[in-house]
């Protein structure tokens, strides 16, 4: 069992799932390649467990929506599109967003706000420079940091190479700032990653720009 020919479309990815010799085409409504695995182990679970064939069981995928603030995807018109992944936050979630921003760009204007990851114990403050140093990596045109553990974030990617005038910390519920701040910054057809620990309430940032812009999930 395995995914092959993975391809990212504008509304999703899609795969072919092989078992055996048998083979079907499935098309995933969210963005992350993660998301294949989760697919994967459950088109196993189903064709292999519950005996449904693979084609069919592929199809069940026609109806899937993300739950609300897990890679949520909001196209906010002219191109722009907002990712809300703030129902959590933890090291491989972080990474996994980033990653999946990452592939997806393309040639946009790609803003990041990232929230505190909270419950992570002694090991935090080194936990959140990881992930520095992977937003340093992908180069993001703006990087929003919300909450004290965040600067730890913002540390790490400046001294891994981006520019500190990409860079801006606001403290934990200063919504209506980052608010102002993104849409006095962001271009038309910018991507927006929003994502952070379920206590920061960073749906707080995502609720006024999807209004503001009348779009739909």
């Amino acid at each position: 069992i395995k995914a092959v020919e993975i391809w990212h479309k504008n509304d999703g990815l899609s795969f072919v799932f092989l078992r055996d010799n048998e083979r079907a085409l499935v098309k995933l409504p969210c963005w992350g390649r993660h998301n294949v695995m989760n697919a994967v182990l459950a088109l196993a679970a189903g064709t292999c467990l519950v005996g449904i064939y693979p084609v069919p069981a592929a199809n069940s995928f026609r109806n899937f929506k993300m739950p609300a603030g897990r890679l949520e995807k909001y196209d906010l018109g002219n191109g722009g599109i907002l990712l809300h992944d703030a129902y959590n936050a933890n090291p491989d979630s972080m990474a996994a967003a980033l990653t999946a921003v990452a592939e997806r760009r393309g040639g946009k204007f790609l803003a990041l706000v990232l929230g505190d990851m909270n419950e992570l114990g002694e090991e935090s403050p080194a936990l959140h420079r990881q992930v520095g140093k992977k937003v340093a990596e992908i180069r993001p045109n703006l990087l929003v940091l919300v909450g004290e553990l965040a600067a730890e974030i913002a540390r790490a990617a400046q001294s891994a190479g981006l520019p500190a005038e990409r860079i801006i910390k606001f403290t934990a519920g200063a919504f209506s700032a980052v608010v102002n701040l993104l849409q006095e910054r962001l271009p038309a057809d910018a991507l927006l990653l929003v994502k952070g620990s379920r206590a920061l309430a960073l749906e707080n940032i995502v609720n006024p720009l999807v209004t503001d812009s009348g779009v739909q999930s």
